[in-house]
This record gives C-alpha cells, structure tokens and sequence, in this order.
C-alpha cells in the first residue's frame, strides 16, 4: 500500500505488517528523537520520515533495512552470549541476504538458497 510521497511525488509502498514488526523488536519511527518528531507524539507524520532516505526507511514509510534495524536483535545477543559492543558495527554484524522459498529437494539437501531459482 502506499504510505507516502517522496520529493519528487513518488508514490512510497509499504506492507504494513513488516513496519509493525519492527515496533515488536523495539524500533521507533525512523525519526523519533530529531527535533521535527515531537515526543509527545511519536506518530506523528513527521516522525515517519522528512528526508527521502528516512522515508524509504522500513521504520518510516517504505521498506528499505537498515542495519540498525538489527540492533535489538544484536543487543540480545551480546547480553546472552555476554560478549560484544553495540557501538562496534563489527560485533554481531547483522547480514542481509534474502533467503528464498526452497523445494523439498532443497530443503532435503539443506541447500543455503541466497539467489532466486530459476523453476
């Protein structure tokens, strides 16, 4: 569904329920803490993005990851494994590799699928 319009009246989609997600990991709108996003009201419009690269942001009003989207996921892994630093990017650096539907032969064999299958 489109959520926006980016500088040059672009339309930005966004599914919903993966925005949604992200505030069940503990992220905020991707603005939330500038001085345009006021903290009495965290969804307001203005905390979903002003910049176009905050409102391509999942946690704004498109779709695109950013790394520190994995930062609660990273954070709980440095305090069970008790190990690592939040602000060195290096530690429990989070990987974006799409993994595609497999096959039961895949599946079967265990196959890492990181490339869309030609069937």
């Amino acid at each position: 569904m489109s959520k926006g319009i980016d500088s040059k009246g672009r339309s930005i989609m966004q599914k919903a329920h993966v925005h949604e997600v992200g505030h069940l990991l503990g992220l905020p709108h991707v603005d939330v803490g500038k001085s345009h996003c006021p903290p009495s009201n965290t969804n307001a419009s203005a905390c979903y993005g002003v910049a176009d690269a905050d409102k391509y942001s999942v946690m704004g009003q498109g779709m695109q990851l950013r790394y520190s989207n994995a930062n609660p996921w990273r954070q709980a892994l440095m305090d069970i494994f008790l190990k690592g630093n939040i602000n060195l990017p290096s530690d429990w650096a989070p990987k974006q590799i799409r993994h595609h539907p497999r096959a039961v032969a895949e599946v079967t064999s265990k196959a890492l699928i990181t490339k869309k299958p030609i069937r």
